[in-house]
């Protein structure tokens, strides 16, 4: 705890620096989109503490606002100087972040249903499996679940490549002994080919897009799969129109949550990273990376109710999307 002087006057100064404290500081977490939970990672400040100052309720140590300034990359006097009425942490409006300029969609899950059409491609598969060479639908499984295993284990990282359907099959056709040609393509598009086809938006998202796009709103995909088969989803699921760029994990090397790849998604945006919203399903990938990385994320839910309380903004549906209220 700050010290506490003897006189009145210093008390009152230092009440004074504590409010200062307080609202600056709970200004630039909202500003950059940041729970208390993401706060404390960054700073190494427990999460009671931080919510203690913000509420004025504690005098912070000059060994906590160090941490505080050093986790969030400001100034000392950024978290001690009089708050202006007239702007926000980051010189913008008062007290509030910027409107959004650009919204970035994760893929799979997001803008169609994956896990309902993966059946489908996986029927598919086993099908062929049957017909080509006998093997029952259990069977298939087993050796699809063991060839990525294998594939997961030879590539050594979480890249784009561990979701190569090319290469799972081909992994299943060596561990059964069988030709690679010309059965490991037909194996794939079995797969993929299925599951475009079957797939389609998820209610609601393609409207969502048209007026993003009339209100000249930047809109993009960030995805953790082989850029081909994320540009044959877009365009099967009528989104390439309301779509103005891409970024893929095989293009950033990387996979979500690894900062790289959002910061190509805001590079590519051409605005700055607050002015950026990412809408995912994944709670951790997508929307607690989007905000590490200074996004807002925001959870997208699948038509269905939260799993667990959480901080950030919530889409149940895009049918229920306010626009104008979500772009503020």
């Amino acid at each position: 705890m700050i010290r506490r002087y003897h006189t009145r006057e210093r008390d009152d100064d230092m009440d004074y620096l504590s409010n200062n404290v307080a609202v600056n500081l709970k200004r630039f977490r909202q500003y950059r989109g940041m729970s208390l939970d993401q706060m404390a990672e960054r700073t190494e400040v427990s999460k009671s503490m931080l919510a203690q100052i913000e509420r004025g309720q504690a005098n912070p140590s000059i060994g906590v606002l160090c941490k505080i300034t050093v986790g969030l990359q400001i100034e000392f006097e950024d978290l001690i100087q009089t708050p202006k009425v007239t702007d926000s942490p980051e010189g913008s409006t008062p007290g509030a972040r910027p409107s959004i300029k650009a919204v970035i969609f994760d893929i799979d899950n997001t803008l169609y249903s994956y896990d309902k059409n993966h059946i489908y491609g996986m029927k598919a598969l086993t099908d062929y499996c049957e017909s080509a060479f006998g093997k029952s639908a259990e069977e298939t499984l087993v050796c699809y679940k063991k060839a990525g295993q294998i594939m997961i284990d030879r590539i050594g990282g979480d890249v784009a490549a561990i979701h190569n359907r090319l290469l799972r099959t081909q992994g299943m056709l060596e561990l059964w002994e069988k030709p690679v040609f010309p059965h490991a393509r037909n194996m794939y598009h079995a797969y993929w080919d299925t599951l475009i086809r079957q797939s389609q938006p998820v209610p609601g998202v393609i409207d969502f897009l048209k007026e993003l796009k009339k209100r000249g709103v930047r809109t993009g995909t960030g995805t953790d799969m082989t850029a081909y088969i994320q540009y044959k989803k877009l365009e099967s699921l009528g989104a390439t129109p309301y779509i103005d760029f891409m970024v893929s994990s095989e293009e950033a090397g990387v996979e979500k949550p690894h900062p790289h790849l959002f910061e190509i998604c805001v590079e590519k945006a051409g605005v700055q990273a607050v002015e950026c919203a990412f809408i995912g399903d994944n709670y951790k990938k997508d929307v607690e990376g989007a905000c590490n990385s200074g996004l807002r994320g925001i959870w997208y839910t699948q038509e269905q109710e939260p799993e667990h309380e959480t901080d950030y903004p919530i889409i149940r549906s895009f049918t229920e999307v306010d626009i104008d209220h979500f772009l503020k």
